[in-house]
């Protein structure tokens, strides 16, 4: 063994390798994909319930008429 044992330079831990397997990567990707339906409904929800105060503003505004006496 190295006169570094366990330690990278510097005296460092060494990083683990990755431990997933691809059985965890699909759970994994399952999940988030189950946490993303749910924001995207929880965001619907609320523009419904926001309607009409969702509508954006108008780009322009009503043009004021000057008196020229």
């Amino acid at each position: 063994m190295s006169s570094q044992g366990l330690h990278g330079p510097a005296g460092r831990p060494r990083p683990e390798p990755s431990k997933t397997t691809p059985e965890s990567d699909v759970d994994r990707l399952a999940a988030e994909r189950l946490v993303a339906e749910k924001l995207d409904r929880e965001l619907d929800e609320g523009l419904e319930e926001s309607f009409p105060a969702s509508d954006p503003p108008a780009p322009t505004q009503p043009h004021k008429e000057v008196d020229e006496d």
